[in-house]
């Protein structure tokens, strides 16, 4: 029974979630840590779902837990029922945009996935250019259909870390892809827009994504998205960073496709007195030495 609430639990704070919620409120309300019930949404749930039909239950749950440090499984398990009662008579305060707004048309065009939309469901694997060093980073991606309608994205980082966003696609001619790189404490937004070809059985996806360097400065790159053949859970699927001297023929393409000096846009953080004019073209000056 406590293994059969935790998916209960997980669509309980997902729900909440997608209604604008705050992971602090939705703690208060059950008398956790944010921290906690953020690693149990984000990490811990999310990794018992992927891997239960594969590992049963036991294994399944004691691998997510062994994601993160703060979660115990039989604290846990002894506060599921406590939890999912707390969450059934979480009755939340949502102040509702007018009509019209950008949050509801975001709202509505991300439940509002079509046969041409569904059609791009399926694990890829992105490259693009490392921000760290001259290398080609991999990372791979699973988009899968959500139950409220909505495009579902996971991506593995190229240091094996999981993010998860939304998926939408407009018009069958872009995709727009929008995740978290941080948790729920803090948004570290990563924007992707892609173009669709108009034809199917599609290989490739190529775009540009927007980002933060390690600097904490926006970098915008370009990228491409290669589908794997069949589906392949995210699990199995490694990112990487690959060095140049690994790039073989096969992958010297793609290499060559998202490295040209007019496939990064970068932007650095230098503390002028005041900025004027002159400080424009100092920065530009310095922006083209490092590239």
């Amino acid at each position: 029974m406590f293994f059969d609430l935790l998916k209960e639990v997980y669509k309980q704070i997902n729900d909440l979630r997608q209604k604008g919620i705050k992971m602090k409120d939705i703690a208060n309300h059950i008398d956790m840590p944010s921290s906690v019930v953020s690693a149990i949404y984000s990490t811990v749930l999310p990794a018992y779902l992927n891997n239960l039909e594969k590992l049963g239950k036991n294994e399944a749950l004691d691998y997510a837990i062994s994601q993160v440090n703060n979660v115990s499984k039989k604290r846990l398990l002894a506060s599921i029922t406590d939890i999912h009662t707390r969450l059934s008579s979480f009755i939340p305060h949502i102040s509702t945009p007018g009509k019209g707004t950008f949050i509801n048309s975001l709202d509505k065009f991300s439940k509002k996935s079509d046969d041409i939309a569904l059609s791009y469901l399926g694990s890829y694997d992105s490259y693009s250019l490392s921000s760290a060093r001259d290398a080609l980073k991999k990372e791979p991606f699973i988009l899968e259909n959500g139950e409220m309608g909505q495009i579902n994205v996971v991506r593995k980082n190229a240091y094996n870390s999981l993010n998860s966003g939304i998926a939408i696609v407009i018009h069958g001619y872009s995709m727009y892809i929008m995740l978290n790189e941080s948790d729920e404490s803090q948004l570290a937004l990563v924007t992707i827009y892609l173009q669709l070809p108009f034809y199917e059985n599609v290989k490739f996806l190529r775009g540009m994504y927007m980002t933060l360097d390690y600097n904490r400065n926006p970098i915008a790159r370009r990228i491409l998205f290669v589908k794997n053949e069949s589906p392949i859970d995210i699990e199995s699927l490694t990112g990487r960073i690959i060095e140049k001297d690994e790039i073989d023929n096969h992958l010297k393409v793609y290499y060559d496709y998202v490295s040209g000096s007019s496939d990064v846009i970068k932007m650095c953080s230098i503390p002028f007195p005041q900025f004027n004019q002159d400080d424009l073209i100092t920065e530009k000056k310095i922006l083209l030495s490092i590239k």
